[in-house]
C-alpha cells in the first residue's frame, strides 16, 4: 500500500495522501468514466441502428392486409 502501514480497524487514516496517489486514483476514476462513457455510446449506437433497420424493413415488407381489408381501397378517394 505504498509503503504505509494500513491504520487499524475503525480507525481512519490522518495522514496526507500523496500527489502519487491523488494522480492514481485521478486515472483510475477517469478511466472508468471513459470506459463507461464509450459503452453506453456503443449501446445508444446499437439500438438506434436497431431501429432504423426495423423502421426500413417494415417499408420494404409491410404486413399483408387483412382480408377483410383487402377488398377496400388502400386511401379514402379525394372528393
Amino acid at each position: 500500500m505504498c509503503g504505509r502501514s494500513s491504520p487499524a480497524a475503525g480507525a481512519s487514516s490522518t495522514a496526507p495522501i500523496t500527489a502519487q496517489e491523488a494522480t492514481s486514483a485521478s486515472t483510475r476514476t477517469s478511466a472508468t468514466a471513459g470506459t463507461y462513457a464509450v459503452t453506453s455510446a456503443a449501446a445508444t449506437n446499437a439500438a438506434a441502428a436497431a431501429l432504423i433497420f426495423a423502421s426500413v424493413e417494415r417499408i420494404r415488407n409491410p404486413l399483408p392486409r387483412s382480408p377483410a381489408r383487402a377488398s377496400a381501397p388502400a386511401r379514402w378517394p379525394v372528393g
